[in-house]
């Protein structure tokens, strides 16, 4: 379902319908010919709407924005990025230092007491595996900070799409609030509306002219945060690209198979690992003049960082778990908004009907098929909700 389209091509309907309502109340005109001519159009106008998915509202002038373009121009400016690929440099420069130096790289199994007697050894071999360690370390984190940038960038882009769609929405209800205002006045004038009930409806368009405003606030901001992550100029503004379709996943394996599988390449549980490693090298290679509480510290940091290992597995294996049951939860609550909708447009096709046959308002019709407008934001959103919820599942780093 393209939802996004049928929300913009509704919202452009509104607009035209609007236009309606500044002439009568109940939709009749003084001429039944004219009136019936209107009726029929503002109905079947709704109805083509309701089911178009051309949008005739793009915006002229803003570029579209890829989400592939997006992560890497974010790549690109991420200082975080830049400064492990300075400390990368530095590192590599370390090691070829090293080599040129004593001519060999020392490579040797730690899982044992080895012990040596000369400070110059000890010292040599301790720098050069401290400096593959923190190389690998470093190449681990880079792929953590990749991840955590598509992850921010996906729940950026929901964000202002939501927003933008909500905003949209609001400034229907504000042109709504207007008309109803000014029939209100016109009603008061003919002694038909209390005073206070007048002022109520002056409240009501003021508070739908601050939900407007306060939503432009918010999409400035929004809009500020990602032009600083991708370097680009505060006031840009993009037409985002969208995830058009609801996709479910399906688990082609065991859970169980699953979850071991991504442990092993779990970038949490990998730096982990690379830490217990480290532990074990200060462990077992021993300098001859080492006391005992020096060796009993560093057997007991190692003992720590084994159980400390060991929980993580199993606490990330529980979060893995429970990540899945979230996504299923999810497609449940799709599909149960899904039949919402459905429900919406058969209520919708009633209101038609009952707005051609004079019963209703052109405003009541237009608030019925807004509510349908609403209804699809919902599941847009849950579109990009799930669409997050199974990039954390398959990069179970992000999982905490």
């Amino acid at each position: 379902m393209k939802f996004h389209f049928n929300i913009l091509k509704r919202i452009f309907t509104f607009t035209l319908a609007f236009c309606l309502l500044t002439t009568t109340v109940y939709g009749k005109e003084d001429s039944e010919s004219t009136s019936a001519k209107k009726t029929s159009d503002t109905a079947t106008s709704v109805e083509e709407n309701n089911n178009s998915t051309t949008s005739t509202l793009t915006p002229i002038g803003e570029p579209v924005l890829l989400f592939e373009d997006a992560f890497e121009l974010a790549k690109e400016n991420s200082t975080s990025l830049m400064s492990s690929e300075k400390s990368k440099e530095f590192y590599e420069d370390q090691k070829g230092e090293l080599w040129d130096r004593h001519g060999f790289v020392p490579v040797s199994n730690y899982e044992y007491e080895q012990w040596t007697y000369s400070p110059s050894v000890y010292s040599y071999t301790s720098l050069i595996y401290n400096t593959q360690l923190a190389l690998d370390t470093l190449n681990l984190q880079d792929d953590l900070l990749h991840s955590t940038i598509e992850s921010s960038l996906k729940t950026m882009f929901s964000k202002i799409i939501d927003i933008e769609t909500s905003l949209s929405i609001a400034k229907i209800e504000q042109s709504q609030q207007e008309t109803i205002y000014t029939q209100s006045q016109k009603k008061y004038e003919l002694g038909l509306l209390s005073k206070h009930a007048l002022e109520q409806e002056k409240i009501n368009r003021k508070t739908s002219r601050l939900a407007v405003s306060q939503l432009e606030t918010q999409l400035a901001s929004l809009y500020s945060n990602l032009n600083y992550i991708l370097g680009e100029p505060e006031e840009n503004r993009y037409t985002l690209e969208k995830i058009e379709l609801f996709e479910p996943y399906t688990l082609s394996i065991s859970m169980d198979a699953y979850v071991n599988g991504a442990l092993k390449k779990d970038i949490s549980v990998l730096m982990a690992e690379e830490q217990l490693d480290a532990l074990q090298f200060k462990k077992n290679f021993i300098l001859g003049s080492s006391t005992d509480l020096q060796t009993n510290q560093s057997d007991f940091s190692y003992t720590e960082a084994k159980r400390e290992l060991k929980t993580l597995k199993q606490d990330k294996s529980n979060n893995i778990r429970q990540c899945y049951d979230q996504l299923q939860v999810l497609e449940q609550t799709y599909n149960s908004v899904l039949l919402t909708l459905n429900a919406a447009k058969t209520n919708l096709h009633a209101a038609t009907i009952q707005f051609e046959a004079g019963n209703i308002t052109a405003l009541e019709l237009e608030q019925a098929a807004l509510g349908i407008t609403k209804i699809e934001q919902q599941l847009e959103k849950l579109i990009h909700t799930y669409d997050l919820q199974l990039f954390m599942f398959k990069n179970t780093s992000l999982i905490q």
